[in-house]
């Protein structure tokens, strides 16, 4: 009898052992192709147009659209998705709306005036504060989240370098960073319990003379961050001290432009896909998204080719799955739907017409 028993259990490890991988793959497969919701902020209609990413038919479906008192700009959300959180540029404010996370529906709650124009905001780790900066006014800021929204009581205001374009945290939220384009320097903060923004050490880094660093991306498996030069057009790897919170030496800088293309150029944003293993930057001239193969072992990048989108593409997003990448064209009106091939390659799915100057892109799992 006791013999049985021994031969059940056995049985039942073994039948663990065979199924847990199965089902470890299917759980995978399913958050592969879960559908998420895609927001754009069209600037001069002074809207967010929602759409729900299917990947099974690999489309975008029209939800609806949130008009706003203002023009829309930067995007960002708390960690846990119940509030959205716009730039509204002209009226130097941040909008915050609520999120219907079974619709995706945006409802309108409350408009906060901030410090200046802001150009770039995002929040911290556990959504108890919203970073802004100010590309115009030279400025950064630290704003508290309130139940209602943001309050209009900074907790800190910096003065910058010249013309800072993104303000955010490293994966871990403990440091926060600013690129300054039109100084050539990135900014390095630690980041306090209080909301206070601490200079580091060394304060910053300086990039070569011109190059215009504008957006920044961490690489989600290795200590690098990647930056995009807007004037240089060239995208930065520098090595990441995760313990100090400092970047500590570039150790690549690589063109996004095809060698024989001499036209005027300007570069606007950065993202990696979720995996670590493609990198795509924006060409605005060329018109084009630039992809890059990442090195898995030191993170280097390697021309994976050219790839044609909408006019002008000032910004874009790579969905949560990391198997669609979406980009707006400010100067056409469109967005673009590409599939992430297995080789990092770009597939055009379908266009989408979502009005004047189509400004930032958001993807949200709902």
């Amino acid at each position: 009898m006791k013999t049985n028993h021994i031969l059940i259990i056995y049985l039942l490890f073994l039948t663990l052992l065979l199924v847990s991988p199965v089902k470890s793959e299917i759980a995978k497969a399913k958050e592969n192709q879960a559908e998420c919701y895609i927001y754009v902020s069209v600037n001069k209609d002074k809207k967010i147009v929602t759409f729900k990413l299917d990947p099974k038919k690999e489309e975008l479906v029209f939800i609806g659209e949130q008009n706003l008192a203002g023009e829309p700009g930067s995007l960002c959300t708390d960690p846990f998705h119940k509030k959205m959180y716009v730039a509204l540029r002209d009226m130097k404010s941040v909008g915050c709306l609520i999120i219907d996370k079974k619709t995706g529906q945006l409802t309108h709650q409350t408009d906060t005036p901030v410090a200046d124009n802001p150009v770039y905001i995002s929040t911290d780790n556990k959504g108890k504060f919203l970073f802004f900066a100010s590309y115009s006014g030279n400025k950064v800021a630290v704003y508290p989240i309130m139940s209602y929204g943001v309050n209009q009581n900074p907790v800190q205001v910096i003065n910058t370098r010249l013309n800072p374009h993104m303000i955010k945290t490293d994966p871990s939220g403990s440091f926060v960073f600013v690129t300054n384009k039109g100084s050539d320097y990135l900014q390095q903060f630690v980041f306090q319990n209080n909301g206070l923004l601490k200079p580091n050490n060394p304060e910053g880094i300086v990039f070569k003379n011109g190059s215009g660093p504008r957006h920044f991306t961490f690489n989600p498996s290795k200590n690098i961050m990647y930056v995009v030069n807007e004037l240089s057009c060239t995208v930065v790897a520098c090595h990441f001290d995760k313990q100090k919170g400092t970047l500590t030496g570039q150790f690549q800088e690589i063109t996004t432009k095809p060698a024989d293309f001499k036209s005027y150029n300007t570069c606007a944003d950065i993202h990696i896909t979720p995996d670590g293993k493609f990198l795509y930057a924006s060409n605005r001239g060329h018109d084009s998204l630039a992809g890059f193969s990442v090195d898995t072992i030191t993170g280097e990048l390697f021309p994976l080719g050219w790839f044609p989108t909408e006019k002008e593409p000032r910004e874009f997003e790579i969905d949560p799955s990391g198997r669609f990448l979406i980009a707006a064209g400010e100067s056409s009106g469109n967005i673009a739907l590409y599939k992430i091939l297995g080789n990092g390659s770009l597939s055009l799915v379908k266009t989408y017409e979502v009005g004047h100057w189509p400004v930032w892109v958001m993807a949200l799992n709902n």
